[in-house]
């Protein structure tokens, strides 16, 4: 009876909530059309007034008025209150999913007029529009083997070659002399090669073939933008290949094995010897993934990675591809079965696989099923591993040294890429570590001068000239006694080495912070993680610290499923 009760209750609110929700709209009807780009508004406003105007009543013709001086809020203000404009505005839900669904030159006319605008201030966003435009152009009937893939039947009948995809042509060209100023010339050789296969109009033809010539000529020069263009600093790399793999875990390194728990009867990973800092323990393909509907553009539908220039589908505008074999693959595979009906897949919002976080490493922007790289998504604030998204493939590296028998243990690299924005370390540690709960005294505002101890090499107890625990001594180099070819170190020489290293992981911990990540930078981490595992006692705030920006240089590095509207790199348009 509670529970019916409750329920009850519960659609009682959602009654309230909706009726609210159409006087909200009532009272303001723009509320209706707020999440509409600007452009598309102004559009679908400029058609609603000629269709007004066509009745030619009293009303339109005193709306003339209001057109010359009013902005767009109050003619759309005013259209609203006219009882014979209703049937004239057409429901931002119907004209949305029609806009962004449906191949049409007009569509592609309007994406590519807004890049022609930003071409000398903004390349980035010029990019953005530019590829939507490409992506929204009626595109030639793909044949491979038997079948034919098109936007239509009127498009595949015998005279197909008939129909015009000059616009087509005309926006590869503007990607290609976009790409050519941002020193992109393998992108622009590319753009210029499909302009010219579609066919190019005699006004552009010229001016491509100069631009070839050009991009032939730079080739041997280093191919990096002579300016700022944030859509290029991040790319995808081919995941890297396992050097000696597991015969009897698949995807792991034979440093990797698998056992189980004796209390909770749990899978999990271990490493069976010592392993090196940086060291991949895990490339893994998966089993099965996919895109977010909202990311089918900004990523290749076929294998996951980050496309900056994507080839169009030639039938629906909802994905892109990074490459000719990736669009083949597609269209012969998934693709060309979903294709017909992706379109109201995605306008009804149905989510693919949308499953737990600790499943779903690429929940950023899609989601995949990875059962090795699963086995170790169990996360504490100190984990000695962090997994690495390279398109359809998993790649997980040792982030700190690890001793054999150890359990290996996943970071959530997209997690600490959220809180890379907040500028305070203390705020940004706490958020990533956590509780302490492994001993960590050491203030994490002063991540750089605070006080740390050597650890001995016999016992691992701390040091300062004289060990804590054992009572060796370490002023000098010298044997350890009782134990072969086992030394002890100079105190003050390895401590001066130790702050010379953390001298120069600030510097380049200011660099990491800020985002401006050099190769430099890498080796400086690297290098004061080792340090750490070989020389100080652990745990260490610093060495934590150290290793939570490896993570981060690596997925700038090597990473596709971020970007900087939400959480790692990639580009800046979303």
């Amino acid at each position: 009876m509670a529970h019916a009760r409750q329920n009850e209750v519960e659609e009682e609110e959602e009654e309230e909530e909706e009726e609210e929700e159409e006087m909200i709209q009532e009272e303001n009807p723009w509320s209706l059309y707020r999440d509409m780009p600007s452009f598309r508004f102004q559009k679908f406003l400029d058609d609603a007034l000629k269709k007004l105007y066509a009745v030619n009543s009293k009303e339109a013709q005193d709306l003339r008025h209001l057109v010359s001086k009013g902005n767009s809020i109050e003619i759309f203000e005013a259209l609203w209150n006219m009882d014979e404009a209703h049937e004239i505005l057409v429901p931002p839900e119907k004209l949305t999913f029609e806009a962004e669904t449906m191949k049409s030159t007009e569509e592609s006319i309007i994406y590519k007029k807004r890049g022609d605008l930003y071409v000398d201030s903004n390349k980035d966003l010029a990019l953005w529009y530019y590829n939507r435009s490409i992506l929204f152009a009626p595109h030639p009937p793909i044949r491979i083997g038997n079948r034919m893939y098109s936007a239509g039947p009127e498009d595949v009948n015998e005279d197909f070659g008939k129909l015009d995809y000059t616009f087509l042509t005309r926006c590869y060209g503007a990607r290609a002399m976009l790409l050519f100023s941002m020193g992109k010339f393998v992108l622009c050789l590319k753009d210029i090669s499909i302009a010219q296969r579609l066919g190019c109009p005699s006004d552009i033809k010229e001016d491509l073939e100069d631009m070839k010539a050009h991009c032939n000529e730079m080739m041997s020069e280093d191919e990096h933008p002579s300016v700022h263009v944030a859509a290029f600093h991040f790319m995808c790399p081919e995941p890297p290949a396992l050097e000696d793999p597991n015969p009897n875990l698949p995807s792991a390194s034979s440093a990797v094995s698998l056992a189980h728990n004796d209390a909770g009867n749990r899978r999990h990973l271990y490493a069976n010897r010592d392993i090196k800092q940086g060291e991949i323990l895990i490339v893994e393909n998966s089993y099965c993934s996919a895109l977010l509907p909202k990311y089918m553009r900004l990523f290749c539908s076929f294998c996951l990675r980050r496309t900056w220039t994507p080839l169009p589908c030639p039938a629906c505008t909802q994905v892109g591809f990074c490459s000719f074999p990736c669009r083949t693959k597609a269209l012969t595979g998934l693709h060309g079965r979903e294709c017909p009906i992706l379109m109201r897949i995605n306008y009804l919002n149905i989510q693919i696989m949308e499953l737990d976080c600790t499943q779903n490493p690429m929940k950023a922007v899609g989601a995949g099923v990875f059962p090795v790289t699963n086995l170790a998504m169990d996360h504490e604030s100190y984990a000695p591993c962090a997994y690495f998204n390279h398109g359809q493939h998993l790649v997980m590296r040792a982030t700190r040294g690890i001793p054999a028998g150890t359990v290996l243990k996943c970071s959530y690299s997209d997690y600490i890429w959220k809180c890379m924005p907040g500028e305070n370390d203390e705020i940004f540690a706490q958020d990533v570590f956590g509780c302490p709960d492994d001993g960590v005294i050491e203030d994490v505002g002063d991540l750089m001068v605070g006080e740390l101890s050597l650890k001995c090499v016999k016992c691992q107890g701390k040091v300062k000239s004289v060990c804590s625990k054992c009572n060796l001594e370490y002023n000098k180099v010298s044997p350890v006694p009782g134990i072969p070819n086992l030394t002890t170190y100079d105190h003050q020489e390895v401590m001066a080495m130790v702050n010379e290293v953390m001298r120069r992981y600030q510097c380049s911990r200011d660099d990491i912070r800020r985002r401006l990540i050099g190769m430099d930078d890498l080796d400086n981490v690297r290098e004061t993680i080792s340090c750490f595992d070989k020389y100080v006692h652990l745990p260490n705030t610093v060495h934590r610290d150290a290793q939570l920006m490896y993570i981060i240089i690596m997925n700038h590095m090597t990473c596709s499923v971020y970007y900087d509207k939400m959480s790692g790199p990639g580009c800046t348009i979303c």
